[in-house]
């Protein structure tokens, strides 16, 4: 459970920095969460310092096996496109 109280994040993106790290090790809950924050880009921009370092080291599990199917591939591509896109902004 989230701790209650005065937080600085909303507890949406709580929750999500909690899945990516419980379950970190499972990769679909992973997928759904980079999903998630790759369709809404917008709503996690705040909060993106919670979320870049995990990007970056997801994406060795997400996109560089070579067994890795074209869909992992996909949201890797997608990872860094929003990571630069943050970049920029």
């Amino acid at each position: 459970r989230l701790p209650r109280g005065d937080h600085k994040y909303p507890i949406w993106i709580r929750y999500a920095k909690k899945i990516l790290v419980e379950e970190g090790h499972s990769l679909p809950h992973s997928i759904h969460v980079w999903n998630l924050i790759v369709d809404h880009e917008s709503h996690f921009y705040e909060s993106r310092a919670q979320f870049v370092p995990q990007m970056v080291n997801s994406l060795s599990r997400l996109g560089l096996p070579s067994s890795a199917p074209i869909e992992n591939r996909i949201i890797s591509i997608n990872l860094v496109e929003l990571i630069l896109n943050w970049g920029d902004r």
